[in-house]
């Protein structure tokens, strides 16, 4: 089950779950072919969920540019917490005044 694409989320959420999924699927599908074959079963299923076929399109066009081994590659991953901390420090501050 994925969000449905009038739930009150922000509209980015649902335009970037279809190309998620056919990331995930491409990261899972050791065969060209048979990635081809799921990612068309995944949008039938997106339509059918009512979602914009030219936002499924676009998300799966893009997952087919992603090499395999790029997709499966491990990316280390940015620790934003000393942002976040230094902007809620900020907010109160400006609370407070």
């Amino acid at each position: 089950m994925y969000l449905h694409p009038r739930s009150c989320h922000p509209k980015h959420f649902t335009r970037n779950i279809p190309y998620s999924q056919a990331l995930r699927l491409r990261r899972i599908c050791s065969e060209d072919e048979s990635f081809k074959r799921r990612c068309d079963q995944l949008a039938n299923h997106f339509a059918k969920r009512g979602y914009n076929p030219r936002v499924v399109g676009d998300g799966i066009r893009k997952a087919r540019g992603v090499a395999r081994i790029d997709a499966i590659r491990y990316t280390k991953r940015v620790n934003f917490d000393r942002v976040m901390d230094m902007f809620c420090c900020a907010c109160l501050i400006v609370w407070w005044q």
